[in-house]
């Protein structure tokens, strides 16, 4: 706490971002893969500041609201009856869809138009998938994420 504080009083007063990422460097706080945990530093810094324990310095950015999805003419269904067998799909591709690339966009335009729960961010690490048939057609939308918060939606959907 001591070098939390510490850090959070210096001047100029750090960002948010360089706090959390100054506190990891500090203490050794890092991923597998090499990279800083300031996410879950700053997760665990804005959880102290809520509740009294320090205070951190103002957001440098305010979140504004999240633009609407559109919808494009790619996500419409098809005209043609859907495939019943995987015979007639082989060979299946599974892409790994990289978010802010059209590929990101047509990811959560399917989501939005076809989930029972619509489209929401995805928290914490995770992946997203599309898997595409020999021609090309998209066939599933696949997104894994840290353990869901909120799982009676989904319960009572698959019963």
């Amino acid at each position: 706490m001591a070098l939390l504080r510490a850090l959070i009083a210096a001047s100029p007063p750090p960002t948010r971002r360089a706090l959390s990422r100054e506190f990891c460097r500090r203490i050794g706080w890092f991923k597998p893969d090499g990279g800083f945990k300031d996410m879950t530093a700053r997760v665990t810094m804005l959880a102290m500041h809520r509740d009294g324990l320090i205070t951190l310095p103002p957001p440098k950015w305010e979140r504004g609201r999240p633009k609407p999805i559109v919808f494009g003419p790619d996500t419409e269904p098809p005209l043609f009856p859907a495939p019943t067998a995987l015979d007639d799909v082989r060979p299946l591709d599974p892409r790994t869809v990289v978010r802010c690339t059209r590929e990101g966009k047509l990811w959560n335009e399917f989501v939005a138009r076809y989930h029972y729960l619509g489209y929401k961010t995805l928290v914490g690490a995770q992946m997203r998938y599309a898997v595409h048939d020999r021609d090309g057609w998209p066939l599933a939308m696949l997104g894994f994420s840290t353990a869901a918060g909120k799982l009676a939606p989904r319960d009572a959907f698959i019963g």
